[in-house]
């Protein structure tokens, strides 16, 4: 299948293909939010890149929040329309979970953390322990198929203070990654300690391609609501 996972929940625009197994394209362009013209732009070159048509377009993936709510309200409405017009179905995808899904082969607790205006943070905590099957994008352009079954929200998604999340946080070996996760790093190993680690990585937004590869899995499953119940996801 062939996969379009869109992020517009940051200043930064993000769009992906994966076609099967693999990881055709991935286009972020930083400072820029999210316009409609754009997406069109660049999803008429990825398609124009891959010799294909829109209509040979599956499905699309597009992270629903946190985040920026007028790039998440225009972005979701944005493929609402394309969804109507073509038919095709369009995935809501928890923005932190796809943080924490590109990390998930982590045999630790999975904590992403980024940064917003209100001096809060937007977290949730993740097990992966058995992992619904999938693949890692970590160490190749191909997906690596993993065997496990399953994940679990230790922390739904929240928006509050650095020292609130610490409070909630189990006592257990946790990889925090993100924006917040390195902006408070001080906090997060005193409160922690070893049983902190990080991701030096800066991340600010999910990875197109991880938004992708998780509206894969759901169109699989049919996992997935109609255009009509979609719903962003403000914090």
């Amino acid at each position: 299948m062939n996969i379009i996972g869109l992020d517009t929940t940051t200043h930064s625009f993000c769009l992906g293909l994966i076609q099967g197994e693999k990881i055709h394209s991935r286009i972020i362009v930083d400072n820029k939010g999210f316009h409609s013209e754009e997406f069109l732009h660049y999803l008429e070159k990825i398609l124009k890149e891959h010799n294909l048509t829109e209509m040979e377009i599956d499905g699309y993936a597009i992270s629903i929040g946190p985040g920026s709510l007028t790039g998440i309200r225009v972005g979701l409405a944005f493929l609402k329309g394309i969804g109507f017009v073509t038919g095709k179905p369009v995935v809501p995808v928890e923005t932190l979970f796809a943080v924490a899904y590109e990390f998930r082969d982590s045999k630790e607790y999975i904590c992403p953390v980024l940064t917003t205006k209100k001096k809060k943070v937007f977290c949730a905590l993740y097990r992966f322990s058995s992992v619904t099957a999938g693949f890692s994008l970590r160490e190749s352009p191909r997906y690596e198929r993993i065997k496990n079954d399953g994940e679990e929200t230790v922390i739904e998604q929240s928006c509050i203070r650095i020292e609130k999340l610490l409070d909630y946080l189990p006592e257990n070996d946790i990889l925090f990654l993100g924006s917040g996760a390195l902006q408070y790093r001080d906090e997060i190993i005193t409160r922690c300690g070893e049983r902190a680690h990080f991701e030096m990585k800066m991340i600010h937004h999910p990875d197109p391609t991880v938004v992708a590869l998780i509206g894969l899995i759901k169109i699989s499953e049919g996992d997935f609501p109609s255009i009509e119940e979609l719903e962003p996801i403000y914090l």
